[in-house]
């Protein structure tokens, strides 16, 4: 789940919505990083733009 977290940082990419459920294991027990629909390109866009994005049931209570 690091390595696939890692990655993703390593494109300028941040999630968003890291959760349980968008972690996906297949057949050969390889963890798989899912639904990047909150996905953010921080080389595209300002990140205080989207500092309230993400599923509120895992976002930190100050930021709600």
């Amino acid at each position: 789940m690091l390595l696939a977290l890692a990655h993703i940082h390593s494109l300028n990419l941040t999630h968003l919505d890291i959760k349980p459920s968008n972690f996906l294991i297949t057949t050969s027990h390889q963890v798989k990083l899912a639904d990047f629909g909150c996905a953010v390109d921080l080389t595209l866009t300002d990140q205080q733009d989207h500092e309230q994005m993400g599923d509120s049931v895992y976002m930190a209570p100050e930021l709600l």
